[in-house]
């Protein structure tokens, strides 16, 4: 639902999450940069330092609007857990093979420069605020950090329970899928639809393709957020998995996502933050303008439009007993309550997050972090 609490200036942008609460714990993709290690000289980044509500998002999103009409390419990351703050921004040279990230660099993704200087520079925001001032707060900010992190374990300790009916109603699924059937479906659009054969003898070579990991959903505050924008605007042939259960789509995607690499196609895999990463719910492919879609009530793909292929996941499944799809049935219905409520508890975590963010801003002295984004703005006029 990319209407809930975004900016409207950045509805035609490509939206992504970094990080997102999982079963087990918050993931996060921020500790390493997409081809980082392949591409050193083509990168930079840019580490925030700061506290909650110091202009770490405000400072990013400034750079968003200052270069969103120009022939820059944007990506916004967004924060799982407050959908209205920006936890990165990546800027792409269209002409040039060059990539600037912008990353908060603060909990509960922390990261420090690899290359200081060379590659990356750390901004400070912590500069620009008053240490009296917060010091004065500090049992009141104590507690509230605390407070904040116990809802967030709330909200975990619920995506594990739902974790297990979720791999419960994956493995029913797994067991009664025809491979030999869906084997031959995927082999149709890697050989026929997608002519990747073909793509693969004009590159001429044995390198891979680059996988960079994302998640386009994820559960936050009150919903859970989809945001399906993005795969139009990558897409122009779009393949939807109707699946609910993700076992027929994980098998195809896994398989496609694979054959991509090995094709020396660049992709972008979205991974399901309810399955802790462990299963693809999405493969976009910038440079084929084709995206692999799994749609179901969690993030339903409703663009009838883009849609190039219906696949439904019941063409693929052998017949399942009365009992088993009675249990599947059970479980879809606890797991959507279980997740409602753990939507809930990020909410409030929320709440409390914006009670501290009212205290650091006392604090901070907006005229010196509109300067360091003034600075950013002409150090990336710089590299570019």
């Amino acid at each position: 639902m990319d209407n809930i609490n975004l900016d409207l200036d950045f509805l035609n942008i490509k939206k992504f999450f970094l990080g997102a609460n999982t079963p087990f714990g918050f993931i996060s993709y921020f500790d390493k940069p997409d081809k980082f290690d392949k591409h050193k000289q083509d990168w930079y980044r840019f580490l925030i330092k700061g506290g909650p509500g110091t202009g770490k998002s405000m400072l990013m999103k400034s750079i968003v609007n200052k270069l969103k009409d120009s022939s820059i390419d944007l990506e916004v990351i967004y924060c799982s857990s407050d959908p209205s703050s920006l936890d990165g921004v990546m800027i792409n040279d269209k002409k040039n093979p060059k990539k600037i990230l912008i990353l908060d660099a603060t909990a509960p993704h922390v990261l420090e420069p690899v290359f200081p200087g060379a590659f990356e520079k750390t901004i400070s925001i912590c500069d620009c605020w008053c240490d009296k001032t917060l010091n004065k707060n500090k049992e009141k900010i104590t507690e509230l950090f605390e407070e904040n992190s116990f809802y967030q374990k709330q909200a975990v300790n619920l995506l594990l329970s739902s974790y297990g009916l979720l791999k419960n109603n994956f493995d029913i699924i797994n067991k009664y899928l025809d491979k030999n059937i869906l084997d031959q479906y995927i082999n149709n659009i890697i050989n026929k639809e997608l002519n990747l054969l073909e793509k693969q003898n004009k590159l001429n070579n044995n390198t891979k393709g680059f996988e960079e990991k994302r998640f386009l959903s994820a559960v936050s505050t009150g919903d859970i957020i989809f945001y399906q924008n993005t795969i139009d605007i990558i897409s122009k042939k779009t393949y939807v998995i109707s699946d609910q259960y993700g076992a027929v789509s994980n098998y195809l995607l896994s398989k496609i996502k694979n054959k991509l690499l090995d094709s020396n196609i660049d992709i972008i895999t979205c991974y399901c933050c309810a399955f802790g990463g462990e299963k693809i719910d999405h493969i976009l492919v910038p440079s084929l303008e084709v995206a692999f879609v799994t749609s179901n009530k969690y993030h339903d793909y409703n663009n009838y439009n883009n849609i190039f292929k219906l696949i439904n996941q019941g063409d693929f499944l052998k017949n399942i007993n009365t009992s088993l799809e009675s249990q599947l049935n059970f479980n879809q219905e606890s797991i959507k309550d279980i997740l409602k409520s753990a939507t809930t508890f990020i909410k409030e975590a929320k709440i409390i997050h914006d009670k501290l963010e009212k205290i650091y801003s006392s604090a901070v002295n907006f005229n010196l972090v509109d300067q360091k984004t003034k600075e950013t703005l002409e150090l990336i006029e710089y590299i570019f």
